[in-house]
C-alpha cells in the first residue's frame, strides 16, 4: 500500500497552463480601459427623413351595413325544369294519401285538400283534371267563416312600386346596402368616420355609425378585423397628411331604420349591387373597385 502511494504523485503545472488558450489569446498587461460612458447608453434610433412622402395618412372607418335577402331568389329556367320533374317523379310514384283517415267526410279540411290535391295534379301533369269553380266558391266562403288563409308575402311590395330608395322592404330577393349622401366632393359613399386617438377600429365604426346614421338602428358588426381597406392618395398640395386609408367592417342591421337627415348626411337609400356601381362608379371609379368584391348579388 505504501508502495502504491509513493508511485502517485502530483502533477504541478505551470501557472500559464492553467488559463484556457481561447481567454490567454486576450490576456495583456495593461490595465482594461474603463467603459465609456455611451457604451451602457441605448443605441439611437435610425432616423430617415423621406421628405414629403412622411406624412401620415388619416385612418378613418367604414361600415359597409347589409339587409340580408327577405325571399328566396326566383328559380331560373333550369331550376324550374329540374323541380317540376322532381315532383311528377315524386307524384307518379308515391301512394294515394288516405284522406279519409285524417278528414272528417264533408269538412271544410277534407275539401280543401280535394280542391288543393287537383290543383298539384294540374301543375304537374297537365290540364287533364278541372277544378269546379262553383265547389271552389263554397269553400272559399267555408275557409272565410272558419279562418283567414294564410297567404305568402307578395314578392313586388309597395316600395318596388313606387321607388322609395329608403324603404327595406324592396327588392326582398336582394341584399342590400346602406349608401349615404354628403356634402363631400363623393357624395355617395358608405358610412364612415375618423378613428380617434387610442380607438379601436371597430370601436370607431360603431360610433361613427351611430352619429351618421341614428340610434334607431339595430346593428350587428361582424368581427373585429375589416374585410378590406382602400387607400386614397391626398391632393399634392395637401400639408397635413399623405392620404387616406379606409378600413372597411361588414355589418347587419337586425331591426330599425337610418335617420333620413343629419348634421352631415343629406340622405340614405337602400341600394343593390348595380344601383351603388352606378353612384360610385362615374365619380371615383378606385372606390368602386375597392369595394366591389366585398358585395354580394
Amino acid at each position: 500500500m505504501n508502495a502504491v502511494r509513493q508511485r502517485i504523485r502530483p502533477i504541478r503545472l505551470p501557472a500559464h497552463n492553467l488559463v484556457p488558450p481561447a481567454a490567454r489569446r486576450w490576456q495583456s498587461t495593461e490595465a482594461p480601459e474603463e467603459p465609456s460612458s455611451s457604451s451602457t447608453e441605448p443605441p439611437t434610433p435610425l432616423v430617415v427623413n423621406l421628405g414629403p412622402e412622411s406624412k401620415p395618412y388619416r385612418l378613418l372607418t367604414s361600415v359597409i351595413l347589409t339587409r340580408s335577402p327577405l325571399l328566396t331568389p326566383e328559380p331560373t329556367p333550369y331550376e324550374s325544369a329540374f323541380y317540376a320533374y322532381q315532383r311528377r317523379i315524386a307524384r307518379a310514384l308515391s301512394n294515394p294519401f288516405p284522406g279519409e283517415f285524417y278528414f272528417k267526410r264533408g269538412s271544410v279540411g277534407e275539401r280543401r285538400f280535394a280542391i288543393e290535391d287537383r290543383e298539384r295534379e294540374i301543375a304537374t301533369f297537365g290540364d287533364k283534371a278541372r277544378v269546379n269553380k262553383k265547389e271552389v266558391g263554397e269553400l272559399e266562403d267555408s275557409i272565410k267563416e272558419d279562418e283567414e288563409r294564410d297567404r305568402p308575402l307578395d314578392r313586388i311590395s309597395e316600395a318596388d312600386r313606387t321607388g322609395d330608395v329608403r324603404s327595406l322592404d324592396r327588392k326582398g330577393d336582394r341584399s342590400l346596402y346602406l349608401l349615404l349622401k354628403t356634402a363631400e366632393k363623393h357624395a355617395w359613399r358608405f358610412p364612415q368616420g375618423e378613428v380617434l386617438k387610442g380607438e379601436g377600429l371597430h370601436k370607431a365604426a360603431e360610433r361613427e355609425l351611430m352619429q351618421e346614421c341614428g340610434s334607431n338602428m339595430h346593428t350587428w358588426i361582424v368581427g373585429r378585423q375589416p374585410i378590406g381597406v382602400f387607400q386614397r392618395e391626398a391632393p399634392p398640395k395637401a400639408e397635413n397628411s399623405q392620404g387616406d386609408k379606409i378600413f372597411f367592417f361588414k355589418g347587419h342591421i337586425m331591426a330599425g331604420q337610418a335617420v333620413g337627415s343629419t348634421k352631415d348626411v343629406q340622405d340614405f337609400a337602400w341600394l343593390t349591387m348595380e344601383e351603388i356601381q352606378e353612384r360610385l362608379e362615374t365619380p371615383d371609379r378606385s372606390y368602386w373597385e375597392a369595394v366591389q368584391s366585398i358585395l354580394s348579388a
